[in-house]
């Protein structure tokens, strides 16, 4: 009898029912952060800033960015009569003036190959003389950045990464050859006399263009 009572109270303390655990308190939910408002995709222009006329613009998607180039003209406290011309890289949170330069008479704004761009500037300082400048985009500086630039006279022959095609490229072979060919040279006309004629009239006449020395004593 002893031992049925052991065993009745063996069976009813394992078979008596765990404490119920206390429910677990809710997360607390997690702050909402504001994201931070972005810069206003607009040209932000002083007073003494305006678009150049005729506009000369051009979406630029470097690396993914939604950027625009735009000529703008300005003027500056030093010399308020004076015009100067800049080229303005912005939107996306950019606004940085890449390229100073005096006032464009006419501008070029062309994509050129691997994200780049070509701005040229044509300017009257006394002779008509052409800029060009090939923009890049520092991917990780987050930044645009000059990476060439060619001046010269409208007759001469630019290099290759400023020409919009092989048309361009041919037209610019046929100016330099033009220039070339109306240069006066000292002509030996191959019986002992010399002059200075165009290239062109000197080989007409069956001369040839020999050192300008030789015509020294001529002048």
């Amino acid at each position: 009898m002893k031992h049925f009572v052991l065993i009745m109270m063996c069976v009813m303390a394992c078979t008596k029912e765990a404490p119920k655990s206390e429910p677990m308190a809710a997360a607390a939910p997690e702050p909402v952060v504001a994201a931070a408002p972005k810069r206003p995709a607009t040209l932000a222009l002083s007073a003494t800033e305006k678009r150049h006329e005729p506009a000369a613009e051009l979406p630029w998607k470097p690396s993914g960015r939604e950027l625009t180039a735009t000529l703008v003209d300005y003027r500056d406290d030093v010399n308020p009569a004076q015009v100067y011309s800049k080229l303005v890289i912005w939107g996306d949170g950019v606004q940085s003036d890449i390229v100073k330069t005096g006032e464009c008479a006419s501008a070029v704004l062309r994509p050129a190959p691997d994200q780049r761009i070509v701005f040229r500037c044509v300017r009257n300082i006394g002779d008509t003389v052409s800029d060009d400048w090939l923009i890049r985009w520092d991917a990780d500086g987050g930044r645009a950045l000059r990476y060439r630039h060619w001046q010269g006279g409208l007759d001469e022959r630019e290099p290759r990464w400023a020409m919009a095609s092989a048309a361009e490229a041919r037209a610019a072979r046929r100016r330099a050859k033009d220039k070339r060919t109306n240069e006066v040279c000292c002509c030996d006309n191959g019986a002992g006399g010399v002059d200075r004629l165009a290239r062109a009239a000197c080989a007409q006449d069956g001369g040839k263009c020999v050192s300008d020395a030789d015509c020294m004593g001529e002048e």
